[in-house]
């Protein structure tokens, strides 16, 4: 039987989660991002789509992106945040996330702790680099379709 909670405050909901599988890559565009993929009770949504690499310098035909400190700073941080030692493990593990509007703006380990808010760590992430070709700011890709 799976413990089904809901805490709805006054801009966001926070709900228990499984995760059930992870990607990282294009993801189906040139853009280098990462999700989480989440089971609720009553269906699931992908965390993440983030922006973690860089635009080409020049803007011609076949000028690749440009990777960048922010896919190892968020899976870093998402592997300490669930507990696990590995990418590998975060499946089956289980968490508490945060939405807002339509998406999961956070997540935190399941026994409490600390938030790791998507977009305010890497805005953080950001402002610690003094790269000029970092990403200006953390967006998402696409919207993490609710199934």
């Amino acid at each position: 039987m799976e413990l089904f909670i809901i805490i709805t405050f006054m801009n966001y909901i926070e709900r228990n989660a499984r995760i059930e599988s992870t990607s990282i890559g294009n993801c189906g565009t040139p853009i280098m991002t990462l999700y989480l993929h989440l089971r609720f009770s009553d269906g699931g949504q992908a965390a993440g789509g983030y922006t973690l690499d860089a635009p080409p310098e020049i803007k011609c035909a076949g000028a690749e992106r440009k990777p960048t400190a922010l896919t190892g700073a968020l899976i870093k941080k998402i592997i300490d945040i669930v507990g696990v030692q590995r990418w590998e493990d975060l499946p089956g593990q289980y968490v508490v996330t945060r939405r807002e509007g339509n998406f999961i703006v956070g997540i935190r380990n399941i026994l409490g702790g600390e938030w790791l808010m998507f977009e305010e760590f890497l805005q953080k992430e950001l402002d610690k680099s003094d790269k000029s070709n970092e990403p200006q700011t953390p967006t998402p890709t696409a919207e993490a379709g609710l199934t």
